[in-house]
């Protein structure tokens, strides 16, 4: 996880929900966009992805198209 996503860890405990929510899409979206090459991709298995998950509606998007992802399943 990078540093920003380690504050917003720590931040979101504190701070409204919507906002937390605000913050981890802009970070997300910011990561994304400066990502290239490969980038592996870890899934829980059990659980797939949420619907509403940041890498679902913010990362995924972005990298899809600019970055060669590599799957890989997590069973927990």
């Amino acid at each position: 996880m990078t540093i920003k996503g380690r504050l917003l860890q720590v931040l979101e405990k504190y701070i409204p929900e919507k906002l937390a929510n605000k913050l981890w899409e802009k970070a997300s979206s910011s990561f994304a966009k400066g990502a290239e090459g490969t980038a592996n991709v870890f899934h829980n298995a059990t659980d797939g992805v949420r619907l509403e998950s940041v890498w679902r509606n913010v990362e995924y998007p972005v990298l899809k198209d600019n970055v060669n992802l590599i799957y890989h399943d997590v069973f927990r």
